[in-house]
Order: structure tokens, then C-alpha cells, then sequence
């Protein structure tokens, strides 16, 4: 199914292009929301992303079958980082001083297991726009602090930085969620 969905788009086949389009559309949404500050960013994110999925598949190299979809996802992760390159978004960085103080990592699998989905999404949004893609690049879509910062144009040592200062203000905010969670229920 797969291998038809990329011969027929390295064709230009209208039907295969709309398959491949419905099958990754919602998980491509989901990494353009994860970088985005607004959702008019996520929509101009996702249709550059479509652009380079279709341009690249025409491409003479060929896309391994059993990893389409995180080729496509990591299309589009890169699409998004770009985007902010592109409209220097990316460098708001949390400065040092204020990282927020650190909660023990025990507690804080503990309270992240209790979190629903969309209120870690909410977590991770709500981050300044450097740490939150380190924080997706690292976290969610699995690439090494090298690849990073190549991606990124960083060095190691900022990418390194975001995702800690990224995982300090999440912990934070986790545990004042849940000390407000607690407080309702008494």
C-alpha cells in the first residue's frame, strides 16, 4: 500500500498524492502545532510541509516503505524549524536567569503520568519558542543534540541548554498544577 502511495506520487498521481495526503495529514497537524505559536503559523507550516513531502518524493532517491511515516514527520519537523529560521522566531531564548527551580525527577513522572495529552501539549506550547523546539526535536521527534544544532544552527551546548531550562519550566509548571489540582479536591 505504501510503495503504490510512493510510486504514484513520484507520478503525480492525483488519487495517490490524496491518499498519502489523508493517511499522514493528522499527524503531520500535529508536529506543525507542536512548533507553532499560532494556529495561522501551524496552517503555513503544514502546507509548506505538503509542498516538500510531494516535492521530495519526486526526487530520484527513494524513501524507504518501512519508515514513510517518520520520514514524513520528520519533514515536517524540519519544515517548521525552518519556517522560524525564516522569520527569526526561533531565537527567543530563556535567558539564564531565569530557569526555574528543579523538581525532583521521581515527582515529576509522577505528575506527568496523570496529565492528559492535550494538557501536555498545552505545557510544551506555552514555552518560549528556542526551548520548545529543542524540546520537540528532542523529546518527541528523537533527533541527537548534534542534529539539533545543525538544524537549528546552534551549537551542542545551546541545544543541551534549551532542553534543560525546556524540562525546568515544564517541571515547574507540573508542579503547580498539580499543588492547584490538589487544592481542589480538599
Amino acid at each position: 500500500m505504501e510503495e503504490d502511495l510512493i510510486i504514484g506520487c513520484k507520478k503525480q498521481d492525483r488519487k495517490a498524492q490524496e491518499a498519502l495526503y489523508h493517511k499522514y495529514s493528522g499527524r503531520v497537524m500535529g508536529v506543525c502545532k507542536r512548533y507553532a505559536n499560532t494556529m495561522d503559523d501551524a496552517n503555513d507550516i503544514f502546507q509548506e510541509a505538503f509542498i516538500n513531502i510531494f516535492s521530495s518524493l519526486k526526487k530520484p532517491r527513494t524513501v524507504k516503505i518501512e519508515s514513510l511515516e517518520a520520514w514524513v514527520t520528520r519533514i515536517s519537523a524540519n519544515v517548521a524549524v525552518n519556517y522560524y529560521h525564516k522569520n527569526k522566531k526561533y531565537l527567543n531564548h530563556v535567558p539564564a536567569e531565569s530557569a526555574l527551580h528543579k523538581i525532583d525527577e521521581e515527582e515529576y513522572g509522577h505528575i506527568l503520568g496523570r496529565l492528559r495529552g492535550q494538557e501536555l501539549l498545552q505545557l510544551i506550547g506555552g514555552l518560549p519558542t528556542g526551548c520548545k523546539h529543542v524540546f520537540n526535536l528532542y523529546a518527541i521527534e528523537g533527533y541527537s543534540h548534534k542534529e539539533i544544532a545543525e538544524i537549528m544552527d546552534i551549537s551542542e551546548g545551546t541545544s543541551k541548554s534549551q532542553l534543560s531550562r525546556a524540562r525546568d519550566i515544564i517541571k515547574s509548571k507540573l508542579k503547580l498544577l498539580d499543588h492547584v489540582k490538589y487544592k481542589r479536591v480538599v
